[in-house]
């Protein structure tokens, strides 16, 4: 947040000119934007930022910033922001890179932006030491370096700012410009969270997400991970532990296990604290399943089509994936085929072959087709 400076030690002000020169109009500046007085506190700003009082320089900037006392002016701005930048006032100096990085006031450079962030970064301000190793991390106004980058989000994460927290607990997850280290990502991730990072803690969830699979030996194959792996995602998802659940089963549905894209399927097609609900996504994973013959996703899929949730209502298409189910033995989508064939959705009306289904679901003690089979008075 940008604020005013209200003030300035009698030593600062002596190193630049005589007090009497401009300590009255700064003062009165001071006084006035306090008692709301806006137009007459950027008179009195001016006043001493012409006579060279780097404090008056940067209100009066933050002044024209803001369109507080006077027409909003980028351009302005920027022109007294650089006359405090140039005395060394880390503030102007931050505020100076920041519009040089969105090109407000002046012309967008990287470069530019990375010098003044720079010069206030070297004096301790912790959102240039962000911005820094922003630069440092993606080569904008810097030559592209991790360890470069990591230091200056040390700094900032040092001074408890939370995305250099984040920052560089993602570096040590992933070893880039540090040693990898999960025991130092997780510490950094820590506090973060404990700032109110959400980022934090999904990272932190896939780190600890990533530790199982590691632990287990990794993936044997892309279709048929290991099963210690898979068994910990399902404990998680049956628990109620959706994000850990997340974590796993998405690591693991994208390296094409059917299993855990079923379960991705769930996730989205139902609330839960892990991810947004999306019947769209929902279908999308159940699909990738049912491609690869999971019955469970084949099933879930007809649904879907049977309802229109997340897909175009087709009972077409609820034959065709209830029928992929039903041949593997799936009670729920034999009863369904059943009920589609007995009202004629999506297919000619059939009794026998209705029946046929009804009886396969039935001999697998599903309930609801034991009762239709006995209203219709089949043994």
């Amino acid at each position: 947040m940008k604020k005013l400076i209200l003030g300035l030690a009698a030593a600062s002000l002596c190193a630049l000119a005589p007090l009497s020169a401009f300590a009255g109009p700064f003062e009165d500046g001071n006084a006035a934007y306090k008692a709301g007085d806006y137009a007459q506190a950027v008179t009195s700003f001016k006043a001493a930022a012409e006579s060279g009082h780097k404090s008056a320089q940067y209100n009066l900037g933050l002044l024209y910033d803001q369109g507080t006392g006077v027409s909003q002016s980028d351009k302005q701005a920027s022109y007294w922001w650089r006359k405090a930048a140039d005395q060394g006032l880390k503030d102007a100096q931050y505020n100076l890179g920041h519009n040089y990085s969105n090109g407000r006031g002046v012309p967008k450079s990287d470069v530019q932006a990375a010098l003044w962030y720079r010069k206030a970064a070297d004096q301790g301000a912790v959102n240039a030491q962000h911005n820094l190793g922003v630069s440092y991390l993606h080569g904008k106004g810097n030559t592209q370096s991790y360890p470069q980058a990591a230091l200056w989000f040390r700094k900032a994460a040092n001074q408890n700012h939370t995305e250099a927290q984040v920052m560089l607990g993602s570096m040590y997850t992933s070893g880039k410009g540090v040693d990898q280290s999960y025991v130092k990502a997780k510490e950094w991730l820590n506090k973060a969270f404990a700032n109110g990072s959400v980022e934090a803690l999904d990272l932190i969830l896939d780190i600890n997400a990533q530790i199982i699979i590691e632990a287990s030996g990794g993936f044997n194959t892309p279709s048929k991970p290991p099963t210690a792996i898979y068994e910990q995602g399902k404990s998680a998802y049956n628990s109620e532990d959706y994000r850990t659940a997340f974590s796993i089963f998405s690591k693991l549905a994208n390296e094409g296990d059917q299993k855990a894209q079923t379960y991705m399927g769930f996730l989205y097609k139902y609330e839960n604290n892990a991810v947004s609900q999306s019947h769209p996504k929902a279908a999308e994973w159940f699909r990738k399943a049912a491609n690869q013959g999971a019955s469970s996703a084949q099933y879930n899929l007809a649904v879907m089509y049977y309802s229109g949730q997340g897909v175009p209502q087709s009972y077409e298409q609820t034959i065709k994936w209830y029928r992929k189910a039903a041949v593997q033995g799936d009670s729920d989508a034999q009863y369904g085929l059943g009920t589609l064939y007995y009202n004629g959705l999506g297919t000619a009306e059939n009794y026998d072959i209705a029946v046929s289904w009804f009886k396969k679901a039935a001999v697998q003690n599903h309930e609801k087709a034991q009762a239709v089979l006995k209203q219709l008075g089949v043994q």
